[in-house]
């Protein structure tokens, strides 16, 4: 990953080869796994998992097998932008913009990438778990209004 300011190159994290499970924790759990080809789905303790849908250029977010949420992603260099998030009103208040968010963030940490929160759910998500806030490259931090404490 040659365009990322790390020491080691990787996302923090990250562990083990190329390909094999990984965890990271938060205040959502998050396990990634291979789905099928080409598709990985990020399973959380709530019955949920997330999937990436890259031909639809999207993540989803499934209640058993049953898509309940999405959030649209580009992926342009090593930034992922994240301009829309939403979730079906008929799960709302259940958390699971929250495991949709933290699922997001987990494969863009997997993928070493950096992220461009403009939707407002994941930059709140980011406020209140500033342990994310790493996904933000520094620079970017001020235009999303996630500027550090000791600024």
């Amino acid at each position: 990953m040659a365009n990322r300011a790390r020491g080691g190159g990787g996302p923090p994290g990250a562990a083990g080869p190329p390909g094999a499970p990984r965890r990271y924790r938060s205040s959502t759990h998050v396990e990634l796994r291979q789905r099928r080809r080409g598709e990985r789905r990020w399973n959380t303790s709530m019955e949920t998992s997330v999937v990436d849908v890259p031909d639809r250029g999207r993540f989803e977010v499934l209640l058993g097998d049953r898509v309940v949420g999405l959030a649209s992603y580009h992926v342009e260099g090593g930034t992922m932008a994240l301009p829309h998030t939403e979730v079906d009103p008929s799960v709302g208040g259940r958390g699971i913009g929250k495991v949709l968010v933290a699922g997001v963030l987990a494969a863009a940490r997997e993928r070493g990438l950096y992220v461009l929160p403009y939707c407002s759910f994941v930059r709140h998500y980011i406020q209140q778990h500033p342990e994310e806030l790493d996904l933000v490259a520094e620079e970017e931090r001020p235009h999303f209004g996630l500027e550090t404490a000791d600024r």
